[in-house]
């Protein structure tokens, strides 16, 4: 079971990959960026992943193409949280496209794009 949930990871990156380079290859502004991605527990604040943001630029419309991929999560209640290491890191991609009109950006269904 573990190996099914290695290689169905593996082929999410493996696609998210093949969209960034399909998007390189007609953007005519590109940015990638990745930062860590952060929770708070009480006063603490945790690492539980990292999140990858891609600005680009396609017929002079503005796009944001961000991937949320956590590694940790938090378990327990109250005083008893903690973070637990995620076997199979968790992603979550949206992309998002600046309105013509004002400066506010809208959620777009990835499928929709290509």
């Amino acid at each position: 079971m573990h190996e099914i949930a290695e290689t169905r990871a593996s082929a999410r990156d493996d696609a998210f990959e093949e969209l960034i380079e399909r998007i390189k290859g007609v953007a005519e502004d590109f940015k990638d960026d990745v930062t860590p991605l952060y929770t708070d527990i009480g006063e603490e604040e945790f690492e539980i992943g990292e999140k990858r943001t891609i600005t680009f630029t396609i017929a002079k419309q503005n796009f944001e193409l961000i991937r949320k991929e956590e590694t940790h999560h938090i378990s327990g209640a109250g005083r008893q949280k903690h973070i637990e290491e995620i076997t199979n890191p968790r992603a979550t991609d949206i992309l998002k496209r600046k309105s013509q009109y004002d400066q506010t950006w809208e959620v777009m269904d990835l499928e929709d794009m290509f």
